[in-house]
This record gives C-alpha cells, structure tokens and sequence, in this order.
C-alpha cells in the first residue's frame, strides 16, 4: 500500500520565487504535464513523507534533501545513505554556463518538496537562471513484488533570456557497502574497492552498495535511462570536492587522512543547451533491497531488452515491466543483521590553509600532481607524496567546515 503525507512545521514560509517547470512557452521532448508544478505550491519547511513497498522515500523542502529508506518485512526502515547530517552529504548539483549550484544549500537556491500521486518532487528555484524539478516515482522491479524501485527524472528549465547549456550531477554517500569487503558491485564487476571512472555504463549498466541484508542500486543504463558522461566511485571527500568531474585514481583506495572506507558515486550528465522556458531532462532509477535480498533492477533492465525496449506505461503514468527472466547478478548477501548508525568519520588536526589554495584549480594540480608521483614507482618520492596528501587534507577539512 502506498501511504504519502505532508508534515507541516510550526511556521510554514511559502517561497516567494516561483517555479514553473512547465513555461508558457515551448518544451523540449519526453516532457509531460506531471512537470507542471509551482514552487510556491510547497512550503519551504515542510516534509513529504512516502512510503510504498519496500520504499520509505522523505522529501525535505527546507534544505531540498531527500532521506532513503528500504524496508524490511518487519516493517523496520534502514538507511541505504549516509544519514547524519540529515542526508546533506547526498545532492544534486546543477551547472548553468560556468556557474554551479549545489541543490541542497541555501545559497541563492529556493527550494521546496510536494507529493504527487504516484511519488514526491523536489523543487527548486535559482532566480534568473533555471528552475529544477526531480522527481520520484515508485515502480515495481517485477510485476509480483511490492515496490522496488523509484524513477528519478530531473528536469532543468532555463528562466534566462537567451539559450544557455545546463548539466546536473548527483552525489550519493553510500554506506552499505563500507561495513563489508565489497564497497561496490557492478554488472560485470563482482567487486570495487578502490577509485573508479566509468566514461560510459554500457557494460557495466548499475552501481550496487549492498551488506548487512540491506542494498541500493543505481541503474545508469538501458530502457529510458539517459547515459551518464562520466560515473565515478571515490573517497566522498574527493568527490566533494569543488571539481565539477572528480578526478579519480584506479590504485588510490577509498581511504585519506581524514576518512577510512568513506565512499561515494558520482554521476555526471552530459551537458545540453536549452533556449529560454524550455526544458531538458535526465532519468535514471533506484533500486533497495531488505531481508538478505539482491536489488532487483538487473531483472528489470533485462525484462525491457526481452521485450524489445520499453514497456507501455500503465494508467498512472508510470512504466510497466515485463515479465521478468533474469536474476541480478550481485554477488548474495548473508541474513541481514542490525545496522547501526552511520557516523562522521573523525578527522584530524590541520594547518592553516590560505584561500588561494581552495580555489578549484589549484585542487585540480595537486591531485594531478599526487597522481603524477603515484604512477612512478621507481623514482617517487616518498616524503613529497605524504607532504601532498596532507596538504590535500588539510584542504578537504577546510572546505568541510564551510
């Protein structure tokens, strides 16, 4: 049964910014009226809370977060990210031209959250720039389970007076995966434990952060999914870091100065360019799994390839699968055991760091540089390499405490 609710906060603040995802004027291809949703229609402290299946979805309009739960047979909900912070370290960002928002900061970003019949959304307003709507949707991985999965499309209208080229990326805080010795699984790798860069999802077609009977799956490729650019699995915070494309070393494990086994996807989407009050879009899914389960979404992507594309859309608009014949093929997680909570990992003393070296390209050279030093084994110097990592440190802990 599907249960969603708004939950007010003693002073609701409608946003004075308004969000119309759907413009007056033309609209670029693959949208719909489901888009069509004012900003000022959702309270800027409110909380949408849905539950569907093995799915707890909440949509915090304040901050513009949204908290991921997957549900047990018990009835218990477990985090599938990281959730101190109340879920900040995972986000959306958005590149308009040469500027960057990141979506769940309140910096110039308005932003609020609304149930819709099938799901919630997430919007948000950047003044003059671009309105931005994701939403989710519940679905079924297979016709015969409760819902699964969770469709995710994330709509940019340009609001400028001229065409402009728009990108987004998200970042997901996995947990799962860093209590096990597997951080990550994909189609075709059993096992990631250490930095990644996909430049296409072709073959590997998902990312899965699973362990303790618990997993999330991201599913990046096949049926309606728009192919990321570049998909990269690191440190969470190296992939934080002010660098649109993280930058990514396949030897460098998950670990820093400041963080042991702290891991985190990025996904990045091409960019586009939409003329004023259209739109673009970029879908994607989300797959949880409880009681010892695979996530189920490699059945799902190979029901579609065995129907021959995407399935007819049921009633309430959302994508029916077929008839599943595939199992996942993660590898099979013991009977689920309590989670306990996830913590900031604890950091370290530092230097004082100056603010030209927290400018983006500096970043940039220095990790080239701890690259560099890093791929020559022969004549590498040792007390350089750590010098570098700890400046690099000191400089993560820096951009942390803003």
């Amino acid at each position: 049964m599907k249960k969603c609710g708004l939950f007010p906060v003693v002073c609701i603040m409608l946003l004075s910014a308004v969000v119309s995802v759907a413009a007056d004027g033309k609209k670029s291809a693959g949208s719909d009226n489901a888009d069509t949703v004012s900003l000022n229609s959702a309270a800027s402290g409110a909380t949408v809370k849905c539950e569907s299946g093995k799915i707890r979805l909440v949509l915090q309009g304040g901050p513009g977060t949204f908290r991921l739960y997957a549900v047990n047979k018990d009835g218990t909900a477990v985090p599938v990210l990281v959730d101190y912070d109340g879920f900040t370290s995972t986000y959306f960002m958005l590149r308009a031209g040469k500027a960057e928002y990141k979506l769940n900061e309140s910096n110039g970003v308005g932003s609020g959250a609304v149930k819709t019949d099938t799901g919630g959304k997430l919007l948000y307003a950047i003044p003059k720039t671009a309105d931005v709507a994701i939403e989710f949707t519940f679905m079924k991985t297979n016709p015969d389970r409760d819902d699964d999965m969770l469709r995710v499309k994330i709509t940019v209208t340009n609001r400028e007076p001229r065409t402009d080229t728009f990108a987004v990326k998200g970042v997901f805080d996995t947990v799962l995966g860093e209590t096990t010795g597997i951080h990550f699984s994909t189609a075709r790798t059993k096992s990631v434990n250490s930095e990644t860069q996909y430049r296409t999802m072709k073959n590997e077609r998902w990312i899965i952060s699973q362990g303790s009977g618990y997993g999330v799956q991201l599913l990046l490729d096949g049926g309606d999914i728009t192919p990321p650019s570049v998909v990269t699995l690191g440190n969470k915070d190296i992939i934080s870091l002010p660098l649109w494309e993280p930058v990514a070393t396949t030897t460098r494990s998950f670990d820093n100065v400041m963080s042991y086994n702290n891991s985190a996807v990025a996904v990045n989407w091409e960019k586009t360019a939409v003329k004023p009050a259209e739109s673009s879009s970029v879908v994607f899914y989300i797959v949880v799994s409880a009681d010892g389960e695979n996530p189920e979404g490699g059945a799902y992507l190979a029901s579609l390839a065995g129907a021959g594309g995407l399935s007819a859309a049921e009633p309430d608009g959302r994508p029916a699968p077929a008839a599943v014949n595939q199992s996942d093929t993660a590898v099979k997680q013991p009977a689920p055991q309590p989670v306990s909570d996830a913590k900031p990992k604890t950091g370290v003393p530092f230097d004082v760091i100056t603010e030209e070296k927290l400018d983006p390209e500096y970043i940039r050279a220095l990790i080239s540089r701890i690259n560099a030093l890093e791929d020559d084994d022969k004549s590498v110097n040792r007390d350089e390499l750590l010098r570098l990592n700890a400046e690099l440190d000191a400089i993560l802990a820096k951009l942390r405490q803003r």
